[in-house]
């Protein structure tokens, strides 16, 4: 759903290596769980449906921008999940 979004192939929202503020990070995480994660959890819900954790933090990412961004040019992460040579060419180009 989210490949090419802003022309870029790296477009993945890596919930396991946050960079942030403890306190921000604290409150964004608190966020996500209490406001969108859990009640589909408490109602047995498929987190897939959402794109799993990916799903759930974009929803909550737009209450947090612009403090909450993805790293679509690689200034900070390297990912290649989905990416093609040409992609990395033009990073490290």
């Amino acid at each position: 759903i989210y490949k090419n979004f802003l022309g870029s192939n790296f477009y993945r929202f890596n919930s396991g290596a946050f960079i942030g503020y403890t306190d921000f990070t604290r409150d964004f995480y608190n966020t996500v769980w209490n406001k969108y994660a859990e009640p589909h959890y408490e109602k047995g819900e498929d987190e897939g449906f959402f794109g799993g954790d990916q799903g759930f933090l974009r929803i909550a990412q737009k209450e947090f921008f612009p403090d909450v961004t993805i790293d679509c040019t690689c200034k900070l992460f390297q990912s290649f999940a989905d990416v093609t040579p040409e992609d990395i060419k033009e990073v490290w180009a």
